[in-house]
């Protein structure tokens, strides 16, 4: 009897999470869409904000889980990259480096440990997030000046993106910690999320 209430409730932990699966890269899908066109191909958008609020508010594992899926549905072609955009195509462009990146931010933005403190918790949390950053800039930087075939050099990349892209994605990321928690301990009061 026992043994079916524990499998009872893993399989509704299941359900759970592959609801908040799908509805995430719903989201993030929308996320991609309000974007701004900027020189070079890469637009602005807030996908970032998007992918470290999914690992701040589901942890490592279903954030990047989700993220993976967001990849493989705009890989397999449909439209939910920013500007309407899918495919491979999507991949092999000077955007690449940062989509194949985005599982690691919210990898990264999920990882929790446990501080005395409540603003120690969200200071490592900012920390983490901001290392997941500078992990998709640098990826998304190499892939970009090594895709664009001399048009652009990796240190004209790094130059724009530091100008156009890093200080609004740092303000992304920390936006993100910052809503992301309440809505975690929201979501585990309500007994919609296990800790």
């Amino acid at each position: 009897m026992k043994e079916k209430q524990q499998e009872g409730t893993r399989e509704r932990g299941n359900i759970k999470q592959m609801a908040y699966i799908g509805m995430s890269a719903a989201l993030l899908a929308v996320l991609s869409q309000l974007s701004i066109p900027m020189p070079g191909g890469a637009p602005m958008t807030l996908q970032i904000f998007g992918v470290a609020l999914l690992g701040v508010v589901f942890g490592w594992k279903t954030g990047a889980a989700s993220v993976l899926v967001y990849l493989c549905i705009g890989l397999a072609g449909l439209p939910i990259f920013a500007n309407f955009k899918g495919g491979l195509g999507c991949f092999a462009g000077t955007t690449g480096g940062y989509l194949i990146s985005f599982p690691v931010l919210a990898a990264f933005a999920g990882i929790r440990w446990k501080m005395e403190r409540e603003w120690q918790q969200v200071m490592l949390a900012l920390v983490w997030g901001l290392i997941g950053l500078a992990i998709v800039e640098s990826v998304g930087a190499i892939w970009w000046s090594a895709v664009a075939g001399g048009q652009w050099t990796l240190q004209a990349v790094a130059l724009y993106s530091l100008a156009a892209f890093v200080p609004k994605d740092i303000l992304l990321v920390t936006l993100a910690v910052i809503v992301g928690r309440p809505i975690r301990r929201i979501l585990m009061k309500a007994g919609l999320m296990e800790k």
